[in-house]
């Protein structure tokens, strides 16, 4: 039986699923009879896929079809499948210890891009812990550890240099990175690093929950990172 009810991205993901080769381009009164929800709520959501590059719009034929970020999302996902299936174990084994939502990270166009993920049953998380998700590097705990991953001259560049020299020597300290709590819902996270063969940072492994939740499963997200690298340094 169909699903009745979808979210914002759940109905995104149904959209951007209907393009094909055999049928590229759709009217937005097409894409809606597809749905089967209203041509309105089509419009929010390709304006929305519209302005992040998923999607185009021909001006000619008033016609959508995928964009070049779609594209470029594709060349991400199949250079780092490798990645994405070693964590798979990783990270249901974080979900089912801690039963907290946990995530792996790495970076693409210049922010952070969630490469895969796993949600505990929480709506406070859904928003924030998916596939796909990109952010800035200093909005996350993940984010913060894949900064420290670029080289000096690109951290260099970088305006707050203050804030870079906090991170390293936190890392170095800890062995992890702290997240910025949401006040609102008393949300925080906190990330490891991923390590290749040369000792190299290629992605961040994360764990999400309340502050008092993170800090009791810290060492649990520590072992997990360390197994993830080890798996990556012996492929």
């Amino acid at each position: 039986m169909p699903k009745e009810n979808y979210s914002s991205l759940e109905n995104a993901l149904r959209l951007m699923n209907i393009f094909t080769v055999e049928k590229p381009e759709y009217h937005l009164n097409e894409l809606a009879d597809k749905l089967s929800i209203a041509p309105s709520t089509v419009h929010r959501l390709l304006t929305t896929l519209r302005s992040e590059g998923f999607v185009v719009k021909d001006s000619l034929s008033n016609k959508y079809r995928l964009g070049v970020s779609i594209r470029a999302l594709e060349n991400v996902l199949r250079k780092e499948m490798n990645l994405f299936h070693l964590s798979q174990d990783i990270l249901e084994e974080i979900v089912i210890r801690t039963n907290l939502s946990a995530s792996l990270a790495i970076i693409f166009q210049e922010s952070t891009f969630i490469l895969n993920a796993i949600e505990v049953d929480n709506p406070f998380f859904s928003k924030y812990c998916y596939i796909g998700k990109q952010t800035s590097f200093l909005s996350t705990s993940s984010g913060k550890v894949l900064l420290l991953s670029k080289n000096d001259h690109d951290i260099l560049q970088f305006e707050e240099q203050s804030m870079v020299t906090k991170l390293r020597q936190q890392l170095k300290v800890n062995g992890f990175i702290d997240g910025n709590e949401d006040n609102q819902i008393g949300i925080t996270t906190i990330a490891v690093p991923i390590k290749n063969k040369k000792n190299e940072i290629i992605a961040s492994l994360e764990m999400m929950g309340t502050k008092i939740q993170i800090h009791t499963n810290v060492q649990a997200l520590k072992e997990a990172g360390i197994k993830l690298s080890n798996k990556i340094k012996s492929q």
